[in-house]
């Protein structure tokens, strides 16, 4: 009886530190944690049937565009953030590259077939030339991916600043830019890239 008895606080003894002890670890594991840093390559935000929604990645891991649900080869290969809609589509991001070419970061909002809006900056190795230029497209009448009609153009071209206005057709029409030498200039161009009126001073 006695052997019994031992037998049988011990059993519940063990039973009790075992459940205190699962407890513990549950409790903890699952409480949040502040944390001053975290060192990943990268991180994806899905949605609930799992498809992409928000993408960051170095460059060796930044996914391939995907459009209509086809992956294309991207024009800009570099680290960054990537935003899809909810079937999985590129519709956006930010990029950073640097090689021996240039040191460039680019930041796109999309149509759903193709940029409609773009900002880039790019420098030479040797800081003599930069670019900094944002982009306005439409979509091409049929809205086949990839095609599109860019519209608006305002920047700067190592030291040149203008406004560049082009037609539905993609040719400029207005033309405003000041440059490197303080030189003003204000053209209205016909179809044919021609100046009818020249307001420059």
């Amino acid at each position: 009886m006695k052997k019994n008895a031992f037998l049988n606080k011990f059993v519940l003894l063990y039973s009790l530190s075992a459940t205190l002890l699962l407890v513990y670890v549950v409790i903890t594991g699952f409480t949040t944690k502040t944390n001053d840093e975290i060192n990943v390559k990268r991180i994806n935000v899905v949605n609930e049937d799992g498809t992409p929604f928000f993408v960051i990645a170095n460059p060796e891991r930044t996914p391939p565009p995907k459009l209509g649900g086809v992956e294309y080869e991207r024009a800009v290969k570099g680290g960054g953030a990537i935003i899809y809609n909810q079937d999985g589509d590129e519709r956006g991001g930010i990029a950073v590259l640097d090689d021996d070419n240039r040191a460039m970061n680019v930041m796109m909002l999309d149509y759903k077939t193709l940029d409609a809006i773009g900002m880039f900056t790019k420098e030479s190795p040797d800081l003599k030339e930069y670019t900094a230029m944002l982009m306005v497209n439409d979509p091409d009448k049929e809205r086949k991916l990839g095609h599109g009609v860019q519209r608006i153009t305002l920047g700067t071209d190592n030291g040149d600043a203008g406004l560049i206005i082009n037609n539905a057709s993609g040719k400029p029409r207005i033309v405003i830019q000041v440059d490197r030498d303080d030189q003003i200039v204000f053209h209205v161009l016909d179809e044919e890239g021609n100046i009818v009126k020249n307001f420059g001073l």
